[in-house]
């Protein structure tokens, strides 16, 4: 990546902020094709590179929002960096709309404790103030949940017999 972003700024006279922006998409293209966890990696070079054009220009880093008070954080796609750096006292469950169960995104929320969900269609649809229950261990997100399915969250289920 490194190596052509320099060449496109020498060979090109491109900007360094456009150079690193078509590499890293040149990366990102070839990962996507490849299928499988190779594709998941692709969001992870179009982090990096957001972070980079952000360093470069200097405009603010990419990252989460902080409401003020523990929320279910939902989104399109999420950075590693950013899940590296969540606070497990103040998001509650990701729901998240890419990804899959072997991205960065997936791992790092399993090891703090959040309860994730992955490759959700439709999870832009949900909007502030939505009630929503996530079950990481099912996989499963339920918009409008009964009151009684409310009462009962928070308690883990019981673990089946293995």
């Amino acid at each position: 990546l490194v190596d052509a972003a320099r060449g496109r700024v020498l060979d090109t006279g491109a900007t360094p902020q456009r150079a690193v922006w078509d590499a890293a998409a040149g990366v990102a293209d070839q990962l996507a094709a490849l299928g499988g966890m190779f594709a998941e990696r692709a969001g992870d070079v179009r982090d990096v590179r957001d972070r980079v054009v952000a360093a470069l220009t200097g405009a603010p880093v990419p990252g989460v929002p902080d409401p003020g008070e523990p929320f279910v954080l939902v989104a399109r796609d999420l950075a590693p960096a950013d899940t590296a750096r969540l606070d497990p006292g103040a998001v509650l469950a990701l729901v998240i709309e890419g990804g899959g169960p072997t991205s960065h995104t997936a791992i790092l929320a399993r090891a703090l404790g959040i309860p994730a969900v992955v490759a959700v269609p439709g999870a832009d649809l949900l909007r502030d103030g939505d009630t929503v229950l996530v079950d990481g261990g099912l996989g499963e997100v339920v918009r409008d949940p009964a009151p009684e399915a409310v009462a009962g969250a928070g308690r883990p289920a019981p673990r089946p017999d293995r």
